[in-house]
């Protein structure tokens, strides 16, 4: 149902199948839920949402466990009531404390008799808010629910928002209310979780990083590569590295390395016109390229000529 530009999903349902497809609506990811005793299963949603927020309340009568898969907004969530415990990337939780979900990360839940709120904000709103910048400026927020004070903030205004949406139907049809709503739960976030801290490790850090990064990416260029390997020998998580190297190299690791092994193979076409004898594919394999379509590809990219052709220099 749409009114005045907000949408509206409600649903009770005894189906925990039925309650995984409802999840999958509203947070536009794929949900899975499975139910311990399916026979006393019960389900209830209401969600509001326009183009930037949604408002879900959610009841899970039960004992389960249930998930979303990777999110494209930054999502705030408050277990009401009830008995759980999360998983959002490397961080674990449980107990009455909200608690975020950045995007592009998945949310694992056991639940037992749980009702929990949630506010769903656009990524661009929340990059904006905290003054982060690029392709995609939330990948750096690596362990986002460091609190830096005490939650009653956040919690009492998630507290208000889902009364609202309980008990005063049309609460969220005014665009006004839903524009207040929305910087509140910002504001109360960024004064509750340290969402600035990557941008200050981006800025005061990022260059030490990105410095240890190449310097070993060079040391072991003719070895097998990961963005893992690389970020564990920087002591960064993958994401971190990922986002420095687009920040400060404007390419990703892996792509970093491949412009290097490129230039070794390079160097050692042009240094047969001195007398070697090893072939374009040899050549081109010592430095980790298998497949010779892709690799003449990449190459002529970089360098406006095919291999062969700097070869017969």
């Amino acid at each position: 149902m749409t009114v005045t530009g907000i949408e509206t999903h409600e649903l009770r349902t005894s189906s925990p199948e039925k309650a995984a497809a409802s999840l999958t609506e509203v947070y536009g990811s794929h949900a899975w839920l499975h139910s311990d005793d399916p026979d006393s299963f019960q389900y209830r949603v209401i969600s509001h949402h326009d183009e930037q927020t949604r408002f879900s309340t959610v009841h899970l009568k039960s004992r389960g466990t249930s998930g979303v898969e990777s999110l494209d907004d930054f999502v705030i969530a408050w277990p009401a009531s009830g008995e759980q415990s999360w998983r959002v990337g490397d961080e674990t939780g449980t107990g009455p404390l909200p608690f975020v979900i950045p995007p592009h990360r998945e949310l694992e839940l056991s639940f037992d008799d749980l009702d929990f709120f949630t506010v769903s904000l656009s990524a661009d709103a929340v990059a904006e808010a905290i003054g982060a910048s690029g392709p995609d400026p939330l990948r750096a927020l690596d362990r986002p629910n460091v609190l830096k004070t005490d939650a009653a903030t956040l919690t009492s205004a998630l507290d208000h928002l889902m009364t609202l949406q309980e008990r005063v139907p049309g609460a969220f049809d005014s665009p006004r209310m839903r524009e207040s709503a929305r910087e509140l739960i910002i504001a109360s976030a960024l004064e509750t979780f340290d969402l600035f801290a990557p941008q200050r490790q981006a800025r005061g850090d990022a260059a030490v990083t990105a410095q240890r990064a190449v310097d070993f990416i060079r040391d072991h260029l003719s070895e097998p590569l990961t963005t893992e390997r690389v970020a564990e020998a920087a002591g960064v998580t993958p994401r971190a590295l990922q986002y420095t190297f687009r920040r400060r190299l404007g390419a990703s690791p892996l792509e970093y390395v491949r412009r290097l092994r490129l230039d070794a193979v390079r160097r050692d076409l042009l240094a047969q016109n001195a007398g070697g004898s090893s072939s374009v594919r040899a050549i081109a394999a010592r430095w980790g390229f298998v497949h010779m379509s892709r690799f003449a590809r990449f190459y002529q990219e970089q360098f406006g000529e095919l291999p062969h052709a700097t070869l017969q220099r």
